[in-house]
């Protein structure tokens, strides 16, 4: 959370560095996530028809409230059990939505 409070300060005056952060850290995960949603579902274990909103969407369920709740309330971060809690619900809604069809 620290970099991501130094980034934002800094980005309006220099916004090329917001850039190149983006490209090589969020935009970089969520392509790399969009492949790996692409070859399962290609490989009939998920029904993804656009795996680059997929991603997108799945990446957002996981950070929920969590990075807003970082930046804003530094003093008081989430424990463990609620991250852990958070991503397997995350997980179980995309699956739910996404996961195979029944046979």
């Amino acid at each position: 959370m620290f970099l991501q409070r130094a980034v934002i300060g800094v980005v309006p005056r220099f916004p090329a560095i917001g850039a190149a952060i983006f490209e090589s850290g969020p935009r970089a995960l969520t392509e790399r996530l969009a492949k790996l949603l692409a070859e399962a579902h290609e490989a009939g274990r998920l029904r993804v028809a656009n795996p680059a909103l997929a991603a997108v969407q799945f990446l957002s369920i996981v950070r929920g409230d969590l990075d807003i709740r970082g930046l804003l309330l530094p003093a008081t971060p989430p424990r463990r059990a609620e991250i852990d809690a958070q991503i397997e619900a995350a997980i179980e809604l995309f699956l739910h939505f996404y996961g195979p069809s029944e046979p």
